[in-house]
């Protein structure tokens, strides 16, 4: 739909809502798990032009992003909202925050921005705490503009369908070091599987000395997740149950104990991975990262480049795994909920609004912000290259993923059998072990 489109539909007639559901098993069961709506109504009825929204959203691009949406909201429809800021800390503080409120029933902010592996806990322990973006009726009139991944993702933490509307996703992509690879007489784009990239890593190691890669001595938790949704398995299934003793699982370590015999390896403390990062010839994170390293080292200019993630193998490329990502919430008693949900739908819909979310350097999970002027943008820090187009090239190759609350849980286990098996020598019996004890503890399933 033409975005600037929006403030018509808002007036248009009211669209009918979607039913159809991922694993909903009864309408009791459903509309348990969707959230509340009562008062926010559906797309398409009559805008609401004056109000002052309450906004959760953590200091930085996010929070530049959602006042300059605001501002394009009034100029394009011809509303006056104005926006009363709280800045909060992403992650689980947001979640530590809210919980409070939502035991309580005190009134929760009309705006709220909550990271998706946060938002799990919240959701499965107050399914009404927050009105719902598919009982709106947003999906069903916006959900083909968003990728699959991303809205995937949300139905799963929802259970059902989705509540939350979608901002960000974060598809890892590599970062690399020109001049260790270029002194190898390699390119990086050339390398088409992983036991490529560690023969690549011992040519730069001979030829510079550098190591290829960095990875937490005290238990490698990313890399490891990295490798298992390449081959299309999360750490927990649809239902919860651990996916760590998995053949995809073993087969991720196996290549990550490779590089470590191959002496490719730096290990960094927990307090100073960003600075290992400089002193390795590659690391894999989000596209987010992008602008953290241009504003933390800037002497760093034209170092570094920036592509997809080298294909899992030759014979099977694999999925582009993920790093985070983030969604807007509209509290379930909130004041001003009709308002917020119109508010958010033009802000994730809208031409001018996706735009400006490039150029604020958010990493959106709407498809057509790909398509404006802004994407198509030179970063000069990473020598010109157009960062927004690779970040929609790996978005575009994702997979959703399974987050529920035990997700925190899952990953310390995992980080704790990486470490165990580097000393035990046995990466199979640890990877088991780990998976067993956390089933154990969350009442789950051990998936091999």
């Amino acid at each position: 739909m033409n975005l600037k489109k929006v403030g018509a539909l808002l007036l248009a007639g009211a669209m009918a809502v979607s039913v159809v559901g991922c694993g909903g098993s009864g309408d009791e069961k459903k509309e348990d798990k969707k959230g509340k709506t009562e008062g926010i109504g559906k797309v398409g009825d009559e805008l609401i032009k004056d109000v002052k929204l309450s906004v959760y959203v953590p200091q930085g691009k996010n929070e530049n992003f959602i006042k300059k949406a605001a501002e394009l909201y009034n100029e394009s429809t011809g509303a006056n909202i104005e926006l009363e800021i709280t800045n909060i800390t992403p992650g689980s503080a947001t979640t530590q925050q809210l919980s409070p409120k939502l035991v309580s029933g005190e009134q929760l902010p009309d705006i709220i921005f909550i990271q998706d592996m946060s938002v799990a806990g919240l959701l499965e322990q107050f399914p009404d705490g927050f009105a719902s973006a598919t009982d709106y009726g947003f999906y069903e009139e916006y959900g083909d503009q968003f990728l699959d991944a991303k809205v995937d993702t949300l139905n799963q933490v929802s259970g059902g369908e989705a509540v939350g509307f979608p901002m960000d996703w974060g598809s890892v992509v590599a970062y690399y070091q020109i001049e260790a690879f270029e002194k190898a007489g390699i390119k990086y784009e050339d390398i088409k599987s992983w036991d490529e990239l560690i023969e690549a890593g011992k040519v730069i190691k001979e030829k510079t000395g550098m190591n290829l890669m960095t990875l937490n001595e005290t238990g490698e938790v990313e890399l490891l997740l990295v490798l298992m949704e390449q081959q299309g398995v999360s750490l927990l299934d649809e239902e919860g149950n651990i996916n760590l003793a998995t053949p995809e699982a073993k087969k991720g370590m196996e290549i990550i104990q490779r590089l470590i015999d191959e002496d490719l390896i730096t290990f960094y403390a927990g307090d100073n991975q960003e600075a290992m990062y400089q002193e390795v010839a590659l690391f894999m994170t989000g596209g987010w990262y992008a602008s953290n390293m241009e504003a933390n080292f800037p002497d760093a200019k034209g170092k570094w480049c920036v592509s997809k993630v080298v294909p899992f193998s030759e014979e099977d490329p694999g999925y582009n795994p993920i790093s985070g990502g983030s969604s807007w919430y509209i509290g379930g008693n909130a004041k001003n909920g009709a308002a917020a949900a119109q508010f958010l739908t033009y802000a994730m819909t809208d031409e001018k609004a996706l735009e400006a979310a490039i150029e604020l350097s958010v990493v959106s999970s709407n498809k057509n912000a790909y398509q404006s002027e802004a994407a198509n943008k030179e970063f000069e820090f990473y020598n010109n290259q157009k960062l927004n187009l690779i970040f929609n090239e790996a978005n575009e190759a994702s997979k959703g993923t399974n987050l529920f609350s035990t997700i925190g849980d899952a990953r310390a286990y995992a980080a704790a059998a990486t470490y165990d098996a580097w000393n035990s020598g046995d990466s199979d019996k640890a990877l088991e072990k780990a998976a067993e004890d956390f089933a154990a503890k969350h009442n789950v399933k051990v998936n091999k």
